[in-house]
């Protein structure tokens, strides 16, 4: 159950397939904007050919309610995953996943602009084929080629966006950028980059500097800490772009890999408690 609709689990009736049913909470006829643009994500994801964006195959209205038919998936979300614990190396993995599935989207023209732990779902290891996750929650996306539908209006969540969503700013593939620095800070470093900063504190989310990712983690890779801290510029143009951010980050991983990374080491993230907001490098690092 999400804040515009409920998923249901259900079976076709004449030849059994199982698929997912998400049925809208407002009717179209109603006055809630989501309502009306409810159907709009099934045709984003036809324009997004990666095999992480979640399969639509049919769509409908149920009591004046649209609803859409999705491949039902199995596993949990990247919040429930990093709530009970989450290994680096499989972090990174999931976090190079979602970068290939950006970067073939903005590719697109089409830039997510909802990027957050509980839109990636990370299938079971018996459903990860190819791909270990599923990007969802493409209804608020913009599209370069059309109107954008949310003009003036904060079409993401709150925490994650990027200072030009709050400021109504133009939407490109660096409001991704930003966005995916959160959860690149929330999978691997266990707290948000503002931690301290009230949900709706937005003045502090526009200005506040990121806690320096070596205060949470003293052995972090000097370039990696370093990208993160660039993906969350304030400025869009001064983020990296997305095709640095993949490069980087397949490339830190190849770097730990040779470098005998164990698997099996106890590695693991989860949430820490919010504490008082870092903002000085360690030393060799730079803000």
């Amino acid at each position: 159950r999400g804040g515009m609709s409920t998923v249901y689990a259900v079976s076709h009736r004449e030849f059994g397939k199982r698929a997912a049913l998400k049925l809208s909470r407002e009717s179209t006829d109603g006055p809630s904007l989501g309502a009306k643009m409810f159907l709009r994500e099934a045709r984003i994801v036809q324009l997004i050919d990666h095999p992480a964006r979640p399969d639509v195959f049919a769509t409908g209205t149920h009591e004046g309610r649209p609803y859409l038919v999705m491949e039902r998936l199995h596993g949990e979300t990247l919040a429930q995953l990093v709530a009970t614990g989450l290994d680096r190396r499989r972090a990174f993995e999931l976090l190079v996943e979602l970068c290939d599935v950006l970067a073939v989207a903005h590719d697109a023209g089409v830039t997510h602009r909802d990027l957050k732990l509980d839109n990636v779902f990370v299938l079971d290891a018996q459903h990860a084929t190819p791909n270990k996750l599923k990007l969802l929650d493409w209804g608020f996306a913009h599209v370069a080629t059309e109107d954008d539908p949310f003009v003036g209006l904060v079409a993401g969540t709150l925490g994650y966006v990027a200072p030009e969503q709050l400021l109504s700013l133009p939407i490109t593939p660096a409001t991704d950028v930003f966005s995916l620095g959160v959860v690149a800070y929330r999978m691997l470093l266990g707290q948000s980059p503002t931690a301290g900063a009230s949900q709706v504190d937005l003045v502090r989310h526009i200005h506040a500097t990121p806690t320096h990712p070596a205060m949470l983690w003293p052995d972090i890779p000097k370039p990696l800490a370093e990208l993160w801290i660039a993906m969350m510029a304030k400025e869009p143009g001064h983020r990296p772009s997305p095709a640095e951010v993949r490069a980087a980050h397949r490339a830190e991983v190849q770097r730990w890999f040779e470098h005998g990374f164990n698997p099996d080491d106890d590695h693991r993230v989860a949430w820490l408690a919010a504490g008082p907001l870092a903002t000085d490098a360690p030393p060799g690092f730079r803000v």
